[in-house]
């Protein structure tokens, strides 16, 4: 597909037309950013509490990879240096949510 006006063509990523880098998150320090600048940090998952556990390895070792809604981490690695919450749809790359992360 071309892109509006000719320029290069744009490539359709999960049934939607757009541009590699569109994906943006909002950092509530700096605004509305393209994804480059920022650098996944990984699931956002719940710790298990207590000594070693069979649920302490899983938590280490096994990772889902969701279709759908998700909670990650992200950092602003190119900006302010913020660890954000992100929840998005890994399908769509819709973002519903960005948030600060807080100890």
């Amino acid at each position: 597909m071309r892109a509006a006006g000719g320029g290069r063509p744009r490539r359709e990523y999960f049934g939607k037309d757009e541009e590699p880098g569109e994906m943006r998150l909002t950092c509530p320090h700096c605004g509305e950013r393209d994804l480059r600048e920022f650098t996944y940090g990984g699931a956002a998952l719940e710790r298990p509490t207590g000594d070693w556990s069979a649920a302490w390895d899983d938590y280490i070792h096994l990772r889902d990879n969701p279709a759908g809604a998700s909670r990650e981490w992200w950092v602003h690695g190119a900006g302010c240096g913020a660890w954000l919450l992100v929840q998005r749809n890994t399908l769509t790359h819709d973002v519903m949510s960005v948030t600060e992360a807080r100890a």
